[in-house]
């Protein structure tokens, strides 16, 4: 079943060209995370803003991933890590989930025309059924059905979180989840979703709807691991919890457009 969703829905694997890898390991000490923050609080021009923050992600991979991710968390510090990491595909900071907003966010991401709306249709869907609006809104994300029954882990409590206990809590699960290895590969993907389904545990249809969803919660995970070049780190894992991750692998134009309209 999962091999068949993954023909529509997936994303093709992300690899870094030769020569960002290049240039990041000859040139890491000369990322200037101060310069980089007014730039993105500053610079008027969103083309320019957009061919700066590709040089940066070009010639600083690792440092322009961490410090793009530091700017999300900063402006969206008073949403939870599932809010930022639905805000995200709300690239014109609405507060709510649009159809074509949403199928954007997955084009910024590399995805096809088709899988990006196949995946829009589901979080759209998901999101109408959870909050019986059209245009979901992002405080309410928490009631999306396809977001709760899909990454257990990001639930807390819209009405009382604490993101830094959060964090620390996703970092020690992900610690036992990885086992001691370095990176996780396609073959752990199932492995990992059945034991993120452990976390909330269900009974009855809940349970029923939680197997229903499985085979989407491997492809979902399958191309996160795309996303990261084929591959899922402890710091991957992490980040994609938090809420940030996409920020810091999508294209940096729409990049960008998002640091604009967040002002």
């Amino acid at each position: 079943m999962a091999g068949i969703l993954s023909f529509f829905l997936d994303v093709p694997v992300k690899k870094p060209s030769s020569e960002a890898e290049t240039f990041s390991e000859k040139r890491k000490s000369d990322f200037l995370p101060d310069t980089f923050r007014i730039a993105l609080n500053n610079m008027k021009s969103e083309e320019n803003l957009a061919k700066y923050l590709h040089k940066q992600a070009q010639l600083h991979p690792q440092e322009y991933r961490e410090a793009i991710q530091s700017y999300f968390k900063e402006k969206l510090d008073q949403r939870t890590a599932l809010m930022r990491h639905v805000s995200f595909f709300d690239s014109e900071n609405t507060s709510t989930l649009n159809f074509m907003n949403v199928a954007q966010g997955f084009k910024d991401l590399g995805f096809g025309r088709l899988s990006a709306y196949l995946n829009t249709a589901l979080v759209i869907g998901g999101g109408i059924l959870g909050t019986q609006k059209l245009e979901p809104p992002i405080e309410k994300v928490h009631n999306l059905t396809h977001p709760v029954s899909h990454t257990a882990l990001f639930n807390q409590n819209p009405s009382k979180f604490n993101n830094t206990a959060h964090e620390k809590f996703i970092k020690n699960m992900i610690e036992r989840k990885m086992k001691g290895r370095d990176k996780l590969g396609e073959e752990d993907i199932i492995a990992l979703v059945d034991e993120i389904g452990k976390q909330h545990p269900k009974t009855g249809l809940g349970k029923v709807f939680a197997e229903f969803l499985r085979p989407l919660q491997i492809v979902a995970f399958t191309n996160v691991m795309n996303l990261c070049g084929g591959f899922l780190t402890q710091q991957d894992l992490a980040d994609f919890f938090s809420g940030t991750l996409f920020y810091a692998i999508a294209e940096p134009s729409s990049v960008a457009h998002r640091v604009m309209t967040m002002r």
